[in-house]
């Protein structure tokens, strides 16, 4: 069963793996992910919230288009992603090399 402290302990441990790559307050991430789901509301709100982050959300965290776009507009430093996503966006036919150039940090679960 999930609780806020397990949100935090969650939050403080995948924040101290990547330790020095966000910049708190300034940075923005993105979680096409349901938060209903275990993987969407621990490592994705959880680590926004220890690491001070702006949290973007899309309406459809489907469309590979969108996530693309929204990474490139918003600028999106950290994401929390399935697997399927991350493959589907590498293979989006229309994907340039500056559309992700601003991520420095990528998680990957709930396959």
């Amino acid at each position: 069963m999930g609780s806020h402290h397990s949100l935090v302990i969650t939050g403080t441990q995948v924040t101290a793996w990547f330790r020095g790559l966000a910049t708190p307050w300034e940075d923005r991430m993105l979680a096409p992910l349901p938060l209903f789901h275990v993987f969407g509301i621990y490592s994705a709100f959880g680590v926004a919230l220890m690491d001070h982050l702006t949290m973007v959300l899309i309406l459809n965290p489907r469309d590979v288009k969108n996530v693309v776009e929204t990474i490139r507009d918003f600028k999106v430093a950290t994401m929390a992603v399935s697997p399927t996503m991350l493959i589907a966006m590498l293979n989006y036919p229309d994907l340039k090399p500056d559309d992700l150039k601003s991520l420095r940090r990528t998680g990957s679960g709930a396959a």
